[in-house]
């Protein structure tokens, strides 16, 4: 499930090419908070199994997004990628920020990361 907020601000006409210049966006203070909408993207038909079949296999499943790692995470679980206990979740329980719980402690058993974090990966003890 995703949730999008939406904000508008009325202001003069404006050719929208111009905000193609670095630095000339939109403007974005003094909006007023519209709404949310909630979406749900349900993962496709078979992709459940797919990951059940690969794991069975003895595969090592892993997932590649551009989504929040929140929701990159949610989504993983909710097909059978992610089923054990990630950072952020250990974390909340030690009441400590996700970044203080090493990858090795003995309860993360899963790993999110953002994509900065994936390129910063150059050795194989890196994985």
């Amino acid at each position: 499930e995703r949730v999008i907020g939406f904000a508008y601000k009325l202001f003069p006409a404006q050719d929208p090419g111009s905000y193609k210049e670095e630095g000339h966006g939109p403007p974005l203070s003094g909006l007023v908070f519209g709404g949310l909408i909630s979406l749900v993207d349900p993962p496709r038909e078979g992709v459940v199994q797919a990951v059940h079949k690969c794991r069975t296999a003895g595969v090592r499943v892993m997932m590649v997004t551009g989504d929040h790692p929140l929701t990159a995470e949610a989504i993983a679980r909710k097909v059978g990628i992610i089923t054990l206990r990630t950072a952020r979740e250990v974390g909340v329980e030690l009441g400590i920020p996700e970044d203080q719980v090493p990858l090795d402690h003995p309860d993360v058993g899963a790993v999110v990361m953002t994509g900065a974090e994936l390129r910063g990966l150059r050795s194989d003890a890196d994985w």
